[in-house]
C-alpha cells in the first residue's frame, strides 16, 4: 500500500515504492499496489480508467483544491481523462462545513480562475456572522468536470453528522483517528 504523507496540497506521486512521500494523491497502473488516503473531514477521492489499467487516490482539503490536486492528478494519470471515473467518499458535508470570510474569498478567487460563480458553492451562514457553509464535494466535482470526467459517483456520506460510522476532526475537536480508503487494481 502506498502510505502518504499528506500535506494539503496539489503533489501528486506514483505508487512504485513504500517511501513515505510528501503528496496528497497517488496513482499506479501496478498490480499489486494499492493507493490509500487518510481522512476525517477532508474528501478522499478515488479514480480509475473503463478499461482497469489504473488507479488513484487523492486527499481532498480546501487547502489541496486550491493547490489543483485533482487537475494535476488527473494531468500526470496517462490516459485520457474521457476514460476515467471518479469516486467521492465519506467528508465533512455541506450542512456543516464552516468558513470564514478570508477563506470563502480565496475559494471564490479559485472558482472564478476556472470559470465558474462563486454563489454557486456557498450558503450563508444561519447564525455566526461572517461565517460561511460551503460544499466540498461539490467543489471537487466541479474540478473533476472540469478536468473533462464526466462519471462522477458520490457517496454522500458526512464524515461530521455521521458520528456512528465515521471520524471527524472537526466534530471531535482534533482528537480523534483516521479513516483509510484504499484502491487497488485487480488481476
Amino acid at each position: 500500500i502506498k502510505w502518504l504523507r499528506q500535506e494539503h496540497g496539489g503533489v501528486v506521486t506514483k505508487a512504485d515504492s513504500i517511501d513515505l512521500d510528501r503528496a496528497d494523491a497517488a496513482w499506479t497502473d501496478q498490480f499489486g499496489w494499492a493507493c490509500a488516503i487518510q481522512t476525517a473531514d477532508c474528501l478522499p477521492v478515488l479514480f480509475c480508467d473503463i478499461y482497469s489499467s489504473y488507479i488513484a487516490a487523492a486527499h481532498v482539503g480546501w487547502r489541496g483544491l486550491l493547490s489543483d490536486v485533482l487537475g494535476n492528478l488527473i494531468t500526470e494519470v496517462p490516459v485520457s481523462s474521457a476514460t476515467m471515473m471518479a469516486w467521492l467518499g465519506p467528508r465533512i458535508g455541506p450542512k456543516v462545513f464552516q468558513i470564514g470570510e478570508k477563506v470563502r474569498d480565496e475559494i471564490s478567487s479559485w472558482i472564478l480562475n476556472k470559470g465558474g460563480s462563486p454563489d454557486d458553492f456557498f450558503h450563508d451562514h444561519s447564525y455566526r456572522q461572517n461565517f460561511y457553509l460551503v460544499d466540498l464535494a461539490r467543489l471537487a466535482k466541479f474540478a473533476i468536470s472540469l478536468a473533462g470526467i464526466s462519471k462522477i459517483y458520490d457517496s454522500g456520506y458526512c464524515s461530521y453528522s455521521q458520528s456512528q460510522m465515521f471520524f471527524s476532526h472537526r466534530r471531535d475537536l482534533g482528537r480523534t483517528g483516521r479513516m483509510a480508503t484504499v484502491i487497488a487494481l485487480r488481476s
